[in-house]
């Protein structure tokens, strides 16, 4: 028999039920997480405050707020979280965008990597509703950084984001330390979702 408890929101159970990381922790982070059960091991449900796009957010994680939370009603939300273990740290930007159209894809792409003053060489991986472009590159330290767009391709929207990890000092092969981290950081993007507007609107 199931618990009770499956697929509750934070608010909905007591705060002893809740999962002991910084996401629960952190006010302002439990109020984007939408269950106290994990959609795969570390990551928990987060709901875009626009309504627009989900994603798997990791529980070791804390987004920052205001100034660095920006939210424009439905029209544009900016958000970053930082993570850390032992041999090295991560910083996460995501921007979601109302207005970007298929059609003007490569206006987003261009814009996303001046953000990080590189000419990106994206790979595309189409879907179904939604195609993504990624990009990887190094900082002059070594240290790497990634690029994803997510554009949705059913409306108007994109989601933009920057992933930079960066090892801690004195830590030894550093290289291998962040190519070990790849495969990860792919899949979490990968969970990105677009939330269909009509189906979101017939649920209200």
């Amino acid at each position: 028999m199931g618990s009770h408890n499956e697929n509750a929101k934070p608010d909905d159970v007591a705060a002893s039920k809740w999962p002991e990381v910084e996401a629960f922790e952190d006010d302002f982070t439990r109020s984007f997480i939408q269950s106290i059960e994990e959609t795969s091991p570390g990551y928990y449900p987060f709901l875009s405050a626009t309504g627009r796009y989900e994603m798997d957010f990791p529980g070791d994680a804390i987004i920052f707020g205001e100034p660095a939370y920006s939210l424009e009603k439905e029209r544009f939300e900016s958000l970053r979280f930082y993570r850390e273990e032992e041999a090295y740290h991560e910083l996460v930007i995501v921007r979601y965008y109302s207005f970007q159209k298929n059609e003007g894809i490569e206006i987003g792409l261009k814009g996303a990597g001046k953000r990080v003053g590189k000419d990106l060489d994206y790979e595309k991986e189409p879907g179904d509703t939604q195609d993504l472009y990624i990009a990887s590159f190094q900082y002059e330290d070594g240290n790497n950084g990634y690029v994803a767009v997510i554009q949705n391709t059913e409306e108007a929207g994109n989601v933009q984001v920057l992933y930079e990890i960066q090892c801690k000092q004195d830590v030894e092969n550093c290289e291998d330390v962040l190519s070990n981290e790849e495969e990860r950081i792919y899949k979490w993007i990968k969970s990105i979702k677009f939330i269909d507007r009509r189906t979101a609107e017939s649920e209200e």
